[in-house]
Parts: C-alpha cells; sequence; structure tokens
C-alpha cells in the first residue's frame, strides 16, 4: 500500500518481505574533462541519490562500505564487512589459495579447540 501522506517525495510500498522506495534518476554534470569523455566537461550523467533515516535502519550505516551489482535495469546495494588488511590481502589469492589457506585454518582452530 502506498503512503500518500509522505512529504518527502519517496513513496514508501509495505511488504513482509522489504519495503520499497520510489525515487528518480537525475542528471549531474561532470566539471572536469575526462580522459574518455571526447565531448567535454559538462555532459550531463544519470545521477541518485539516497539519503535518510531509513538507510541505517537497512543496515547501512555513515561509513559502511557498500557493493553494487550492476545489471540492465537493475541495481543491488548490499553491506560489505569493514575491510581489514588481512581480509584484503586474501581476496587476492586464487580461488585455490583461498581455498587451502581456509582449510588449513580450519584444521588450525579445530586442533587448538579439541
Amino acid at each position: 500500500m502506498a503512503n500518500t501522506d509522505d512529504k518527502s517525495g519517496a513513496r514508501l510500498t509495505q511488504s513482509k518481505t522489504c519495503q520499497q522506495r520510489k525515487i528518480k534518476v537525475n542528471q549531474a554534470h561532470y566539471m572536469n574533462k575526462l580522459k574518455a569523455d571526447h565531448l567535454g566537461a559538462g555532459r550531463p550523467v544519470p545521477w541518485i541519490q539516497l539519503k535518510g533515516h531509513w538507510l541505517q535502519q537497512a543496515g547501512f550505516a555513515i561509513n559502511t562500505p557498500v557493493k553494487v551489482r550492476v545489471m540492465d535495469g537493475c541495481l543491488v546495494l548490499t553491506t560489505q564487512p569493514p575491510a581489514t588488511p588481512g581480509f584484503q590481502l586474501f581476496e587476492r589469492l586464487s580461488e585455490q589459495d583461498q581455498t587451502i589457506l581456509t582449510q588449513t585454518m580450519t584444521a588450525l582452530v579445530n586442533k587448538k579447540t579439541r
């Protein structure tokens, strides 16, 4: 059910599984000429603004890293754990090396807890 009393312009739809907000893609302008932009500065680009207490209520606290997955007609935003230096190094490993390291660490933890 749409909330028509909302003065902010964003409409909220209630659901058992999620809340939906309707926003609009605006335009902004890059002020500097980019290397890949041969048309120069001032070219309009799409811009979406998200702000409000509802973000924190959804788990998007200030300074939370966010992963954006981009698909045709769809953006999915998910919070990410803060990257620690060790985790950043782990992500640089190949999938095979990550598996080996994970198995080794699990074996060490299991050995320690016996």
